[in-house]
């Protein structure tokens, strides 16, 4: 291209970026069309075989000998299609477990076959997931600890919840919901005691503060760390227990840059519990009610907007 070409083209680019509302109007495509691809790869989580709509039980354990299988006397019910009767006996000492088959009956461990399965939990976590899978059936089960409690807990493949899911259902894309805060890091090593949807008191580490403005109003959230440096924060608003989960939202944010974090509230999400009674999700500490309604992201499940 001629010098006068290219001088042309670049009087027309200037002309273009100078006209009001032209490179907002590229960014906000751009931005739509990410947090559409966003709400898929979401889609396709939930919907995982593995994913939180296939937990279908949960069971927590005392030390003792007990009868565990598919049928509904057992000590342990397991649900799944295709899970024996009787699979065997679990014996809990502490944090292990050892179950027995019962004569005939053939279980997976970690995808081998077996008729004696070990579990157990390293260290002494409050919360922590066993990396040993039993399976049987659709049915997998596995050991965990929550509040510094031991538990099973089971998946299925063929749960309910997952077979009949048809979507998080979430507000109109509303970039006003899209805010820069500054990033104020906590002291190493601070705690905060948080809830649980049981009412377990357990302590979290806190990455630090997030404060920001929305609607001329002054807001903070803290926020607690991913283990790839991203931020999870649990928070509610003035729509919860009415328009969203009474439990609050979950918002995983970016690795704050240069003591800022853009918070896209677009990509709030529920807790698993919003669905699923078997999981035992966070609830939002005091300092993280916002005191404004907050119409962006996820509604309450089966709840939609016009």
């Amino acid at each position: 291209m001629s010098y006068a070409g290219r001088s042309c083209l670049l009087r027309v680019i200037l002309l273009v970026m100078s006209v009001p509302g032209v490179s907002a109007t590229v960014a906000d495509e751009e931005w739509e069309a990410d947090l559409v691809s966003w709400v898929q790869r979401r889609d396709q989580t939930l919907r995982d075989s593995d994913g939180w709509l296939s937990v279908s039980a949960l069971h927590y354990l005392q030390d003792g000998d007990f009868s565990i299988g598919g049928g509904k006397d057992c000590d342990i019910h397991v649900p799944g299609s295709c899970v024996p009767q009787l699979i065997g006996r679990l014996k809990v000492r502490g944090s292990a477990a050892t179950l027995t088959c019962s004569a005939g009956v053939c279980i997976r461990l970690n995808e081998k076959p077996a008729a004696i399965a070990h579990l157990t939990l390293s260290g002494d976590a409050a919360e922590a997931d066993g990396e040993d899978r039993i399976s049987t059936g659709t049915a997998t089960i596995f050991l965990i600890r929550r509040a510094g409690l031991p538990a099973l807990r089971m998946k299925d493949t063929e749960n309910p919840l997952l077979r009949n899911f048809s979507g998080e259902q979430r507000f109109p894309a509303d970039r006003r919901f899209v805010v820069t805060a500054s990033f104020t890091p906590a002291a190493p090593d601070l705690l905060q005691t948080i809830s649980n949807v049981r009412g377990d008191r357990l302590q979290i580490p806190v990455a630090g503060r997030l404060d920001f403005q929305l609607d001329g109003k002054a807001c903070s959230l803290t926020a607690t760390p991913e283990p790839d440096g991203r931020l999870f924060i649990v928070f509610r608003d003035q729509t919860t227990g009415t328009e969203t989960y009474s439990g609050g939202r979950f918002l995983t944010t970016q690795v704050p840059a240069n003591g800022k974090v853009v918070l896209d509230f677009n990509r709030a999400v529920n807790p698993p519990c919003a669905w699923n009674p078997w999981t035992t999700c966070p609830l939002p500490s005091a300092e993280n009610a916002l005191p404004l309604p907050i119409r962006a992201g996820a509604l309450v499940p089966q709840k939609s907007v016009q």
